[in-house]
């Protein structure tokens, strides 16, 4: 009866773990501190540890686009040299990068900069701003 009940509450566990992982959206925060120009190896730290933790969405802060450069599309770039697949967009002081195509953006407010939909993830639909 001990076994029994043993791999029902393993059965359980597995199911109830596999549902909520169908669920889940990854995201990441991050303060680029100056895109991370100020550190040797900075840009590169950053990719290597999207493409590590993979997640679905990553935001960012303090980006400057130095130089007249799109820090978005560097990090896009830099990632698919890593073998990962996200999308972006330009934004003036903030990023945000996306593993689905992002569908549309829109400038919301002063505090809330942009809003971004995104489609054809197992996801269904998800907004982020």
């Amino acid at each position: 009866m001990k076994r029994i009940l043993l791999a029902f509450f393993a059965l359980l566990t597995l199911t109830a773990t596999h549902a909520r992982k169908a669920t889940e959206v990854t995201v990441l925060q991050w303060n680029v501190w100056q895109e991370g120009s100020v550190v040797p190896g900075g840009f590169d730290a950053i990719a290597n540890e999207i493409a590590r933790l993979k997640p679905d969405f990553v935001t960012f802060s303090e980006v400057r686009n130095y130089n007249h450069t799109d820090f978005s599309a560097r990090i896009v770039e830099a990632l698919k040299e890593r073998g990962e697949t996200y999308y972006s967009f330009y934004s003036y002081d903030t990023g945000l990068l996306s593993r689905f195509p992002i569908e549309d953006t829109l400038p919301y407010s002063p505090k809330i900069r942009t809003m971004v939909a995104c489609t054809n993830s197992p996801h269904a639909s998800a907004s982020v701003w």
